[in-house]
This record gives structure tokens, sequence and C-alpha cells, in this order.
């Protein structure tokens, strides 16, 4: 006589009878958690339906209620992962929807004796994610930030298809970061350009391609000691007879800066790349030069804040994967204003003016240059 392999576990659960389970209820011992087997498109899946403090009329009642499952949050990423959406995204970006949803399956429920991930998603509220992402936050700060924009995009993603009415993420408050005075090395920086400028000559959407807005970027932000908002909204209006204008945000001088082959160089690529993408679309060609923007997307857009931050970040992630940095060297586009500014030759003053910083108790979180002297005499 064959005996049952769920029977032969010795990791279940204390309190459950495994003779008297449903049909097709599992016990997997490595994450302690019930699931079930279904068949889709040909291929054999596992669903998870309840966490290790589930009872046995739990159990009965996961498999009794088939609402229950079309309303759980993980039905709703498991339609995600399905979907045209997620084929688009990158592998880091996977990795970070992932991890998010192990932390909701971490976090315990006394509904159902199941993790947060399958409860009802639509009774979900803000009040909840709040208190989920401030536990988060206990621990591990940045971590709560990305799981409240993961889980943000979840529920937009479901808005925009009928699995969802309301984003409960939208509006949580998060905890400010400490922001750091990085200064990335000179060598780091020179790396990572040709990194970025190798990857941007591949096809698009391409094994080991790099959007081109990465190199130019890198470029504009250290040459003209811009930050990454002020690179975004750089415009063909900025481009002047005698250098490039930067218009400079929270409240500080504009200037220009003078012509020199590097800039001249990635200007002129700015301008031919986009030109030539917006020619192979047939978009119309802007008549204002104000609403042409110098880096854009690899749709020809202009680049969104969230939509830097995801190739930037998919950027250095791919960067430590190709052993070019280590995850202790990571830095923000910001960072690189502060690397142009350290490395701008002159006076305080000739560096404020480049900077266009108004007061001068701004110039030593930009600069990390360190003082030359003289032995005295």
């Amino acid at each position: 006589m064959t005996t049952n392999k769920r029977l032969r576990s010795k990791q279940y659960p204390l309190g459950i009878d495994l003779k008297k389970l449903p049909v097709g209820v599992y016990w997997h011992q490595r994450d302690s958690y019930w699931y079930t087997r279904y068949f889709e498109g040909g291929k054999r899946k596992n669903k998870r339906i309840a966490g290790k403090k589930a009872t046995m009329l739990d159990l009965w009642q996961a498999m009794d209620e088939p609402g229950l499952k079309t309303a759980s949050f993980q039905w709703m990423f498991d339609k995600f992962k399905e979907s045209a959406k997620w084929e688009s995204l990158s592998s880091d970006s996977h990795k970070s929807y992932n991890n998010t949803v192990r932390i909701l399956q971490e976090i315990e429920t006394k509904i159902h004796g199941t993790c947060l991930s399958e409860t009802d998603r639509h009774k979900w509220t803000p009040v909840l994610m709040q208190s989920v992402i401030d536990k988060i936050a206990i621990e591990t700060p940045t971590t709560s930030h990305r799981a409240k924009e993961n889980i943000s995009a979840l529920f937009n993603w479901g808005i925009r298809r009928g699995h969802a009415t309301t984003n409960p993420a939208s509006i949580c408050e998060l905890v400010k970061l400490k922001p750091k005075q990085r200064l990335p090395s000179r060598v780091l920086v020179a790396k990572l350009t040709e990194f970025a400028i190798s990857g941007s000559n591949l096809k698009p959407h391409t094994k080991g391609s790099i959007p081109k807005a990465i190199w130019k970027s890198l470029e504009l932000a250290f040459l003209n000691r811009l930050r990454g908002i002020e690179v975004r909204h750089l415009t063909d209006a900025h481009i002047l007879l005698d250098g490039l204008m930067c218009e400079r945000s929270k409240g500080s001088n504009t200037n220009v800066t003078l012509w020199d082959d590097r800039l001249r160089h990635v200007i002129n690529e700015c301008v031919a790349e986009r030109d030539a993408l917006w020619k192979k679309q047939n978009r119309p060609y802007p008549l204002r030069p104000e609403h042409r923007f110098l880096v854009v997307n690899n749709s020809g857009d202009c680049l969104t804040k969230s939509g830097w931050q995801s190739i930037w970040r998919s950027f250095l992630e791919r960067a430590i994967k190709a052993e070019i940095m280590v995850e202790e060297d990571w830095f923000g586009l910001h960072d690189i204003k502060r690397r142009g500014t350290t490395d701008t030759e002159g006076t305080a003053e000739v560096k404020l003016e480049a900077t266009g910083h108004k007061s001068r108790a701004m110039l030593p979180i930009y600069d990390k240059s360190i003082a030359r002297v003289k032995t005295p005499k």
C-alpha cells in the first residue's frame, strides 16, 4: 500500500489531521504555507491558499469559496505576472515586485488564518496600508519606499483592468530618508559612463541594452552641475550661441555653461537621436523649442521622475552585477552635481557662480574638494 506523500511530512502544523485534508491541499515545507494545484494553459501551477496558522475549517472554506481566491491581492498579483506589462519589465523589477509580495506573505492576519496577501484586496484601506508601510520602515526604511511604490503600481494596474476600484497605498506617508552626501569617484563615474554608452549602442529592449538617456544625463549633470529635474527639463530653448543655459530650481541663479567639445558633443547627440526617433515614429515636430526636450526615453517622450528612477535603479543594479561597482557605491544623479562642483577649478566664488547657488552656505554641501596649502615660511 502506497502512503500518501502528504502523510510522510513531519513538519506540518500541529492540530491538523492530514487524513482529513480537502482533496488537492498540500503543505509547503520550506515556506510553511498551504497550497493547491491547478492547470492553466496546459501547465500545472501552485496556488497558496492559507498560512501556517490556518485551521482545518479554514482550509475547507478556502477550497469551497472560489471567490476567496479571486478577491485576494495574491490573485491580482498572479494576474499581473501573466500580463504584457510584466513581460515588459526588467528582471530587476520582477525581483523587486516578488520581494514586496513576499513581505506581504509573511504578515499574518486573523482572517481565515491567512497572510495579508491572501486577504480580500477590496477591503484594504489606506489605514491598513499605512500600518504595513510603517511596520516595514521600522526595520528597513528604504524597503518601505520600494514596497509602497510596488503596491501602489499593482493597484493602479488593477484599476485599469477592473480588478480594483481604489488604490489604498496611493496616499501612504513614507519615512523621510536622510539624504547622504555621496561623492562618486572620478574613476567610477568614467566607468559607468563608458558602460552606459556601450549598452546604448544596442537595440532598445534587447539583452544588454541601456537607455541612451543614462549616459546623456550623466554627462549633462556633471558638465553643467545640474540636478536631475534640471537635466530632464532641458530643451532646445536652452541651446544658445555661446553655450547651454541652465535654469536651476530651488531659487538658484540661472547661468550659462560655455561650449567645449565635450558639452557640444552630448548636446548634438541628444538632438540628433531625438529627431531621428521622432522621424521614425512620424511624430509632428514641435515648432516651439521649449517643447523639444533634449533627454527623452526610448519612446521619444520627456522623462518623468518615476521613469528616470526606474531606469537608473536598473542601470546601477546591472553595473553591480557586471562588477563595475559594489552596492556601497550606490548614488543618485544629484550626486553627479556634487562631483561636477568638486571638480570645477577655481575659487569658492567661481564654484558658487558655476552652481548657481545664492548662498555661500550651500557650497560645502556640493564642493568636497580638499584645499591645497603651502607650508609656513
